[in-house]
Parts: structure tokens; sequence; C-alpha cells
């Protein structure tokens, strides 16, 4: 006697079906879409090598002291004096691999009893999952990259105060985003998009500082703006509170590539998606476990993690909201930023 309805199990072909999923993961994600995360074929080979983190080296630009007296061109002569040659020095940025799994379930009598599909909703939705995942991953990242005092030193404007306000100094405003921007100096324009609280971009939109590309305009959904900054809205962004009263919103503006961003390659028998049944739960009506794999790099370019990875397979979220990251790049060739205000 045929079966009443063909399993998800009959027609899932891991290798066509992981493919997809990663390619659908990579177009929902905001990060990807806004520039902030790329890749490129060195950080794609670079992470299909073994290891639990993987070096990065990079030659540092050639010295020159506009400033000074060193370092700067030397006036020709006609005598026998010799010019000093200048080194060059390199260093290496590392980058920490992210290892994570996550399954849903369902019990394959539901879809006799609702009439819905289970499996196909679980799969549609894995990649939007991930895409919000990878941006929750990157948020935990910043607030560790910012826990180191150079990097803080360097890279943040905090203009807020300890007690709850409605001073307009102590809150987002174009004068304080600038502000922000010009912390890369002559690099500033290397700032192309912003993520905000939604409390933050609340006041940024009743100051008419937002312009938004309805999606009228566009085969997208819509583009909210700001100075020219592609502007991302996220919850899930670190807040703090005030020793008195308030809250401390910080707010993040990054470059095109500020974070190296790709997909380690999985063997062929150990796919990103793989559908799992259990005949004997549900009291032998079964249940269908989907599991899913992402191996993948999401780095800050320019900031090493110098984390201890004794005993562990990847990062927790905890390790990576530590202080457990240096800065190796210039200043001005990090594009990541940060601003700290009260709203």
């Amino acid at each position: 006697m045929a079966a009443l309805v063909t399993a998800i199990t009959d027609v899932f072909e891991p290798a066509i079906w992981s493919r997809a999923f990663l390619e659908e993961t990579t177009a929902k994600n905001l990060l990807v879409q806004s520039g902030i995360a790329a890749t490129n074929p060195e950080i794609e080979a670079a992470a299909a090598q073994g290891g639990r983190t993987v070096d990065m080296p990079f030659w540092d630009d050639l010295s020159h002291n506009v400033q000074g007296t060193t370092d700067v061109s030397k006036v020709a002569t006609d005598t026998d004096d010799s010019i000093t040659p200048h080194g060059l020095t390199s260093d290496k940025d590392v980058a920490v691999k992210n290892f994570r799994t996550q399954s849903f379930s369902f019990a394959p009598v539901i879809r006799y009893t609702s009439g819905g599909d289970p499996a196909g909703l679980i799969i549609s939705r894995f990649a939007t999952w991930w895409a919000r995942e990878e941006q929750r991953l990157t948020l935990k990242t910043l607030t560790g990259i910012f826990a180191d005092a150079t990097v803080a030193a360097a890279l943040s404007n905090d203009i807020s105060g300890e007690v709850a306000t409605t001073d307009p100094a102590k809150l987002i405003s174009s004068a304080a985003v600038e502000d922000t921007r010009f912390l890369l100096g002559d690099a500033y324009d290397k700032l192309t998009a912003i993520i905000v609280h939604s409390t933050v971009f609340k006041r940024m939109r009743s100051l008419d500082l937002v312009e938004t590309v309805p999606s009228s305009q566009q085969n997208a959904a819509p583009i909210s703006t700001y100075m020219g900054l592609r502007v991302l809205v996220d919850d899930n962004i670190t807040t703090a509170a005030g020793s008195t009263s308030g809250t401390k919103y910080s707010t993040f503006l990054f470059g095109q590539g500020a974070f190296a961003r790709t997909d380690i390659p999985l063997e062929s028998g150990d796919p990103n998606l793989e559908v799992y049944r259990q005949p004997l739960k549900g009291t032998g009506s079964g249940q269908v476990d989907i599991i899913s794999r992402r191996y993948f790099l999401l780095h800050p370019r320019g900031i090493k993690y110098v984390g201890s990875l004794s005993g562990k397979v990847s990062p927790s979220d905890s390790d990576l909201a530590a202080d457990n990251w240096t800065q190796v790049y210039l200043t001005k060739n990090i594009r990541i930023a940060r601003l700290i205000t009260n709203g």
C-alpha cells in the first residue's frame, strides 16, 4: 500500500538544500546587504584551512611622519652622503571561527491535523533565523572589542551622562555623529552604515534626520539613510544603566567590509541542513528533527582575537563579548566607530 504522505526524508537532498540554504541566508543578511560584512577569495581560502583560528598576515604601511622631520622625503645632494633605507614591518590579524548549531523539531502527525507543512515552514525560515543570529553575534563581538581600552580610547565617542536627561548635548545629533565619524581622521568617509537602538532611531526620526527610500522605488524592503549612512535598527544592541537613572545607548558606525564574513565549507557527509526521524517518539507517531550547522568566520578586520580556546571548539557568547580583542591595524584603517548617548 502506498504511503499517504511523502516524507521530507524521501525528497531531501542534503547537498542541494545546503547550498540553497546558505545562499538564502546570505541574501537575507542585512550585514551583507549594507556592505558591513563582506568576503573575498583570501578570506575564503583562509577560512577553509584547519584550526580554530585563522591567521591573516599583512604588511604595515610605509612609515610616513608628515608632522615631523623623519620618514619624509630627503633633499637630493651632489655629495657622497648616503640615504638610510627604511624597512618594512608586518603583523597579523587573527580571526576566530564560529562553530554553531541549532535544531527545531515537529511531530509528523500534526500534518494530518493542521493541514500545514511544518518541515517546509522550518526550513524556509531557518535562513532568516541565521541572518538574525549573525547580527546578534556581531553585536556581541562589538561589545568585546570596545571592552579593550585601546580600541575604546581610539574609536569611541561617549557624550552620555549617568542620569536620565533630555539634554540635547547628551543625545544623538548630527554633530555627535560627525564627531564620531572623524575619530578616523581623514578616513572619515570610509564609514557608510550605522546600527542604532530603536530608542535612538526614534529620536533621529523626530529630528527629521532620516530619509527613507520606499519599496516602490526599488525591488527590496524600504531603506533608511542618515547623513548618507545606511541605517539598521536592532534592539539587541547592549545598553547600560546610568549610575543614577536613565540608559546609555551604543550606536555603531561601519565602513564597507568592516567585518570579514564567509562560511566554512562542510564535508559532503556533514551537511548544513540535516533531517533526522525518531520513529519511537510521539508514542510511535514519530518526531522529525531538522538540524542546522553553520561554521563561519565573522571577524572585525584589524582587531585580532586573543582569547583562550583551551578546551573549547569555538568561543561562546560571553567569550566574544569579553575583552579578548587587540587592535592591530592603524586606527584610520579600522572601519568601526562607536557613539554612546542617552538616547
